[in-house]
């Protein structure tokens, strides 16, 4: 779903705006509900630590993957993805986060 608000953080207004199946119209309505479900206003963070228990495993899996295509080209292809976007990418600033 897109959201053609120019913007890459939510504001209590365009929440009003978009989500009007809500039915709350105040930004002290919308920051109440924010608040029940456990969602505040943070300050963003450089970087974000993966709390995954399986992580090294799954780092040991990509590298028997790259050195498999290394070795055998002809039987395997190794494609390195990058998940990151660039367009409206945000700055470490305040947000809503749960």
């Amino acid at each position: 779903m897109t959201f053609n608000f120019g913007k890459s953080r939510w504001s209590l207004d365009m929440i009003i705006e978009t989500l009007d199946w809500l039915r709350v119209k105040t930004r002290g309505g919308v920051s109440q509900l924010l608040e029940r479900l456990g969602i505040s206003y943070k300050r963003g963070r450089e970087y974000v630590h993966s709390p995954d228990r399986n992580y090294r495993e799954k780092l040991d899996l990509l590298e028997i993957a790259r050195l498999r295509a290394m070795y055998a080209p002809e039987r395997y292809i190794f494609l390195y993805e990058d998940e990151v976007t660039f367009y409206l990418q945000p700055t470490v600033a305040r947000a809503y986060e749960e």
